[in-house]
């Protein structure tokens, strides 16, 4: 016989994994705006060049890995923070 707890256990765990992986997947794909935002706050980019050309501009100044400065914690913070949410939410 099955317990229900097992089952439950397994459940609340891929709602949090789900949600672990939507958050870490989508602050990955949007990482490179959050540094265009960044650099337009700081003033080390002209709020004026629009997304296209911030893109291209702070790659041929850092390269392709410029545009992904801090993505490593930020997806980290973003899953744990996601899987809380979305297990959360899902649970009620």
């Amino acid at each position: 016989v099955p317990n229900s707890t097992d089952s439950s256990n397994k459940v609340s765990f891929r709602l949090l994994l789900a949600g672990a992986l939507a958050g870490a997947v989508a602050s990955g794909i949007t990482t490179p705006f959050d540094v265009i935002k960044t650099q337009v706050a700081t003033g080390k980019l002209d709020r004026n060049l629009g997304v296209f050309r911030s893109l291209v501009s702070l790659s041929k100044e850092n390269g392709i890995k410029g545009l992904y400065v801090g993505i490593r914690p930020r997806m980290f913070i973003s899953s744990m923070f996601t899987a809380v949410g979305f297990g959360s939410f899902e649970a009620v």
